[in-house]
């Protein structure tokens, strides 16, 4: 077989001369062009898919170091300190009846979940969490409603419950009573009234 350059179809030229360069081949009176291949025409792109691999490589290294270098933030097993009192609790304090039981609100939830009182008792709850605290009856039927200005219930502090202070509530009616705070309706207690 005898290949003929595409400038010049009269000269043979030789089978390395062929792989320089897209090449026009006479084979039995047919032209036909074809690009020539040989081992080095995948090297350019052998070396951008190993320096795309390499160059991920890196990438991944730094992350995984960065990753490793950065400490968990330690937590605390102490409560941050309670702000004092303000002149609003104080003044609160001041004027409040005495009560028989005290309803603690953290961040938790209430604690106790579960109280019993006798009727005309009353219960101071507490808001020592984080956070505001607006409590209001969520049993069905509703604690009786008086005439609060605020809700369909009594059993309503008709304005959040800043964290360091409180609200008391006297239970005059029987019954069992569901109470939540309605900033985080999953926080829920009960008080049984004999």
């Amino acid at each position: 077989m005898v290949a003929y350059s595409a400038r010049n179809t009269k000269s043979p030229i030789q089978s390395s001369e062929l792989c320089s360069r897209m090449t026009t081949l006479c084979i039995s009176g047919k032209t036909r062009i074809f690009p020539c291949y040989n081992s080095s025409m995948n090297r350019p792109r052998s070396a951008l898919v190993l320096s795309i691999f390499a160059l991920l490589i890196i990438v991944i290294g730094i992350a995984a170091l960065t990753l490793g270098r950065i400490a968990p933030v330690p937590v605390s097993s102490q409560e941050a300190p309670r702000p004092a009192p303000t002149a609003a609790v104080l003044a609160q304090l001041a004027t409040s009846p005495a009560f028989q039981y005290l309803v603690s609100y953290s961040d938790s939830g209430f604690v106790p979940r579960t109280l019993t009182v006798k009727q005309g008792e009353t219960i101071r709850f507490t808001n020592n969490s984080h956070a505001d605290l607006w409590l209001a009856s969520s049993s069905t039927p509703l604690y009786p409603s008086v005439q609060n200005g605020c809700g369909s219930s009594a059993l309503d502090s008709c304005q959040p419950i800043p964290p360091g202070g409180f609200w008391e509530f006297t239970f005059d009616i029987k019954g069992t009573w569901t109470y939540a705070n309605t900033l985080r309706q999953n926080d829920t207690a009960t008080v049984v009234v004999k």
